[in-house]
């Protein structure tokens, strides 16, 4: 894998060109141009590391402005020969305001507007504003935990009619493992404290610190050390302690309720 063509220089240029040539397109049917994930956290890694990009549109923009959004991401990434992987996310501006949607028949080009509630989480915990007109970002709501309690019990009978028909890989590959347990990680946090933490280099050691005897840190810790070795050299305890993590997690969140804290 050549990680200069991937590396957070590299991410960033294609961010600048596509903000620049979306709003030169599209001029004041753009809001705004949010930057979150890890680029926005500092915990980007070259390789697994994408670009989360999202894109609102005016409500007044033109029917096809989605279509065009799209394509200037398929062709940004066309330019980097595909280096790094963009989101293909774009609301229009009501789309983030309540009530959500709870339709739940997921197709991939949809899917963003299914997940906006943990979109707006994200937005609240650590978005870059990278281009704004007359946006202001703190008027965006914010999910309160009844909120996401409903909308993690919907996303959760989702994703189990999926695994039963796309079942995991097995054994699993270890940046799956890592993903998955630094993800549950992440929303285990949200409902110990009501806060957020969405950076996966940070997770562990703020569960360390505020949730006590957390039933998976031996596996976060272990989740936590290989993405930030970039995946290299992983000895075969290591993924032993990540399998049994991953099978442990799983187990237990088909036993309770979402919204426990695994303790």
């Amino acid at each position: 894998m050549n990680l200069e063509s991937k590396s957070e220089a590299v991410a960033r240029s294609m961010l600048n060109q596509y903000a620049t040539q979306v709003v030169a397109d599209l001029g004041e049917s753009v809001s705004a141009i949010l930057l979150v994930g890890s680029l926005a956290t500092g915990s980007y890694i070259p390789g697994p590391g994408d670009i989360d990009q999202i894109t609102i549109l005016e409500d007044s923009a033109p029917e096809r402005a989605e279509v065009q959004v799209l394509q200037l991401i398929n062709e940004t990434m066309s330019s980097f020969d595909g280096a790094i992987n963009m989101a293909t996310v774009v609301y229009r501006q009501h789309d983030l305001e309540r009530p959500w949607t709870t339709q739940w028949n997921l197709q991939p080009e949809t899917k963003h507007l299914v997940t906006v509630p943990e979109e707006l989480l994200r937005i609240h915990d650590h978005a870059q504003v990278l281009y704004s007109h007359l946006f202001d970002l703190s008027t965006l709501p914010v999910p309160n935990t009844d909120e996401m309690l409903g909308y993690m019990k919907r996303w959760k009978k989702w994703n189990d009619a999926y695994q039963r028909n796309h079942p995991a890989p097995d054994p699993m590959p270890v940046r799956l493992l890592v993903q998955t347990i630094l993800s549950r990680a992440i929303w285990d946090y949200y409902f110990a404290t009501g806060r957020t933490c969405f950076n996966k280099h940070e997770i562990a050691a703020r569960i360390s610190r505020e949730v006590p005897e957390y039933r998976f840190q031996t596996g976060l810790d272990a989740a936590t050390n290989v993405r930030l070795s970039l995946f290299e050299c992983t000895s075969d305890d290591t993924k032993e302690v990540l399998t049994t993590c991953y099978k442990d997690m799983v187990k237990w969140s088909r036993m309770r309720p979402v919204g426990s804290v695994p303790k």
